[in-house]
């Protein structure tokens, strides 16, 4: 089983709290059809604004100079849009454990992926 340490980083905060809750809740409103806001735009927008957290995440589970640091962002991203698109709350609370999670769930299978193969017990 591999472990990811992941260091206490200062969490991004892109903006501020009464922004980022107009922003989920025009997100929550246009996926409800009760807006004409395009919900792929929000979506995009709350991807946009959690980005700097995800890649921090990314920086911290790999080595400083390793070549793996543009497979580990990509890794971030996919999780993060995962919990863009699956967070279905009117409010953006308790989302960045949400998406903290995803990302380092993401990240995990990666660093699994890349490790080498266990050999044989027999």
């Amino acid at each position: 089983m591999t472990v990811i340490r992941v260091p206490l980083v200062q969490e991004h905060r892109p903006v501020e709290s009464a922004a980022e809750e107009r922003l989920w809740d025009a997100l929550y409103l246009a996926r409800a059809g009760k807006t004409g806001a395009s919900t792929a735009d929000l979506e995009d927008s709350v991807f946009r604004m959690y980005l700097p957290m995800a890649r921090s995440l990314a920086h911290a589970t790999i080595a400083e100079s390793s070549a793996d640091r543009p497979r580990a962002e990509e890794q971030a991203e996919l999780g993060l849009a995962h919990a863009v698109l699956g967070w279905r709350q009117r409010t953006g609370g308790g989302f960045r454990h949400y998406a903290r999670t995803a990302i380092l769930r993401r990240l995990a299978g990666h660093t699994e992926d890349r490790s080498p193969a266990a050999p044989d017990s027999r």
